[in-house]
C-alpha cells in the first residue's frame, strides 16, 4: 500500500467518522435535553404539590404572604387537627366565659398534646387573630383527659363564638420562603408563632428553634418566577418557573381552594 492510498483512506473515514457523528450528536443531544427538562418538571411539580398539601391543612384565615425585593414568604398555620366543642355545663363546662376546660364531642380520634395550641373563630373579627400577641381566640393545651382538654390562661372570651362550633389544633407556623441569592426554595418549621411575618429572607433565619429544608433549587425567585396569589374567592394560585444552568426553562401553574371560611 502506498502512501497516497493511506492518505486516501485516512481522510474517508474520517468523512465517514463525521456524518455518523452528526447523525448520533443530535439524537444524543436532543435525549439530554429531554432528560434535563423532565428533572425540572419533576422538581417544580413536586414543590408544587408539597406546598399545596401543606396549604390544605392551613388553619381557616391564617395565609399571610410577603416580599423582599425578589425574595417571596408564605406563611400559615398548621392544623394538626379538628373537632366540635360541647359549650354546656352538662358537657364539661362551657368554652367561652367559663373556666380553662372544655370538652370536645367528634371525632372520636382527635389528635392532641400538651404544647399544642386551641383555636377558635379564626378572622371572624379583628379581635379573633391567632397571630396576635394575645389573642383571644388561641390558648395553649396544658393536659387532656379522655375528651376533655384543659388549657393555660383564662377562658375565651365571647366575641369569638361561632355558629359551627368547631375548635381547631395547630402545632404551629410553617413558612415557604424563595431566596433569590441561592435561587432557592425553602420549607421552614418549628419556630413560634410570630405577631407579624418575618419581613425578609434573613429575618426568618434569625427565629429560635426553627427547621429548614431545601424544597427546590434552580428556581427563579422574582414575581414573574415565584408568585403567590391568593383571590377573593379563596383560591390560592401557584407559580414557579425553573432555570438550569444549560438554560433549560420550566413554568409549572397550579390552583387550590382553601376553606378560608369559618
Amino acid at each position: 500500500m502506498t502512501l497516497f492510498e493511506m492518505v486516501v483512506v485516512i481522510v474517508v473515514i474520517g468523512v465517514i467518522g463525521t456524518g455518523l457523528a452528526t447523525f448520533v450528536i443530535s439524537p444524543v443531544r436532543g435525549y439530554t435535553e429531554t432528560v434535563g427538562r423532565l428533572q425540572l418538571v419533576e422538581q417544580a411539580d413536586f414543590a408544587l404539590r408539597r406546598i399545596s398539601r401543606d396549604l390544605g391543612g392551613a388553619l381557616p384565615n391564617s395565609v399571610r404572604t410577603t416580599t423582599s425585593g425578589q425574595d417571596s414568604i408564605l406563611e400559615f398555620l398548621n392544623v394538626r387537627s379538628a373537632a366540635r366543642y360541647c359549650n354546656g355545663v352538662g358537657c364539661g363546662g362551657p368554652l367561652f366565659d367559663g373556666d380553662n376546660q372544655f370538652a370536645w364531642l367528634s371525632p372520636a380520634g382527635l389528635s392532641v398534646v400538651a404544647g399544642d395550641f386551641i383555636v377558635v373563630a379564626n378572622g371572624v373579627n379583628s379581635d379573633c387573630d391567632a397571630y396576635a400577641t394575645s389573642p383571644n381566640n388561641r390558648r395553649t393545651v396544658g393536659s387532656t383527659t379522655g375528651n376533655s382538654i384543659t388549657f393555660i390562661g383564662l377562658a375565651f372570651s365571647s366575641g369569638c363564638k361561632e355558629s359551627s362550633r368547631r375548635f381547631f389544633v395547630v402545632d404551629g407556623p410553617v413558612a415557604y420562603a424563595c431566596e433569590a441569592a441561592s435561587s432557592t426554595l425553602w420549607r421552614y418549621s418549628g419556630y413560634a408563632i410570630q405577631p407579624a411575618i418575618a419581613s425578609s429572607i434573613s429575618a426568618l433565619n434569625l427565629l429560635s428553634g426553627l427547621v429548614k429544608a431545601r424544597l427546590a433549587t434552580d428556581v427563579q425567585c422574582a414575581s414573574t418566577g415565584f408568585n403567590i396569589t391568593a383571590t377573593n374567592e379563596n383560591l390560592i394560585e401557584l407559580r414557579i418557573q425553573l432555570v438550569s444552568n444549560s438554560g433549560e426553562k420550566v413554568n409549572l401553574y397550579r390552583q387550590l381552594r382553601l376553606e378560608q371560611a369559618i
